[in-house]
């Protein structure tokens, strides 16, 4: 079961993803018998409960963008860098235990037939249409790309199962790193012209038994099938497993990058992983409200942020199903607040 197979995944890792998607599927069968009219489909006959509505509030919230965003920034500017998730989450609980109920109490089946009553004008639910369509392509493109890259990582090639083209394009890697770590001033007339070359051609060191691409249209697809056949149903019974997965996992990673640091610098005991932190990182990198060295989340930056996410609030396509589809006020206010605060 732990030999590694030409996908470079174990046999029971890949029994794990066949799994998953299957109950996705069964999950998608079962929520299409349910669907009998708009409003099963859309807001799945404002039949959830509390849990439901939880994890579907802390999937919509959270996403493979918000990883990489927060890591990167984390990873820029120290513990100041999760404000760039935190800022509007935590102002807006307040927002979001008024606003949950309003959405609720509306019963529309989205905010395009908000703009359409408030202003009466097709026209402006049209353009509101297009504009969220808009931004949630950008945003399933930026997680698409990011699990392909995370899935691909995994999955990498040894050296020694490159093929030969895949070897020489390596090969080109290497020299390029290698002369870009020494002087350019220093180098030869030919191995300046050569490592402008190599920048240009820009050949790639790391490849993958995984197709970034087909995987991409894989998930895609599969997401779609779901989401078109069991419609809000199958998508909110679906975050509430990976919900479950998300924190699990979240959880299981400590114990892991603790063990790590402790390998790597010889400390022992948790106690022992952070302090080696305090010592190999500099003190502004524990500065949770920035510092003079790392000032891009400031106080000031991270109160304007914050009202700037709770004006924009409202107008969030999400917050009519993540709201509207409970089966009573106090459950739509429950859920979606519970779920943003476990995010």
């Amino acid at each position: 079961m732990t030999n590694t197979n030409y996908w470079g995944l174990t046999v029971l890792d890949i029994a794990i993803v066949v799994i998953y998607f299957i109950v996705i599927v069964i999950i998608a069968i079962r929520a299409a018998r349910l669907v009998k009219s708009r409003d099963d489909y859309f807001m799945a006959g404002r039949r959830f409960g509390k849990l439901i509505q939880t994890f579907a509030a802390f999937g919509q919230a959270t996403s493979v963008e918000n990883v990489t965003t927060t890591t990167t920034m984390v990873n820029s500017n120290g513990a100041s860098g999760i404000w760039a998730m935190l800022a509007g989450g935590l102002v807006n609980l307040p927002v979001f235990w008024m606003t949950s109920i309003w959405y609720r109490r509306l019963r529309m089946l989205t905010l395009g037939d908000f703009f359409e009553e408030r202003y009466g004008s097709k026209r402006m639910a049209a353009f509101y249409a297009l504009c969220q369509t808009i931004f949630f392509v950008l945003i399933a493109a930026i997680g698409l790309v990011a699990m392909s890259k995370t899935v691909s990582a995994i999955a990498a090639k040894p050296v020694s199962e490159l093929n030969q083209v895949e070897r020489v394009e390596y090969n080109k890697a290497l020299e390029r790193e290698k002369l870009e770590t020494a002087d350019f001033e220093l180098l030869s007339a030919v191995q300046q012209k050569r490592l402008v070359k190599l920048q240009e051609l820009n050949p790639k060191k790391e490849y993958s038994y995984v197709n970034e691409n087909m995987l991409i249209i894989l998930v895609a697809f599969i997401t779609l099938l779901y989401a078109s056949i069991g419609g809000l149903a199958a998508a909110f019974m679906v975050d509430l497993i990976q919900g479950m997965f998300i924190i699990l996992l979240s959880i299981l990673l400590i114990p892991f990058a603790i063990a790590k640091i402790n390998l790597q610098f010889g400390s022992q005991g948790a106690l022992g992983a952070f302090e080696t932190m305090h010592k190999v990182f500099p003190a502004s990198f524990m500065e949770i409200w920035g510092s003079p060295s790392l000032i891009e989340f400031s106080w000031y930056w991270i109160l304007g942020f914050s009202v700037m996410i709770v004006i924009t609030t409202a107008v969030q396509a999400n917050q009519m199903t993540a709201c509207g589809s409970a089966k009573n006020d106090y459950t739509a206010r429950y859920g979606f607040v519970s779920g943003m605060l476990l995010k």
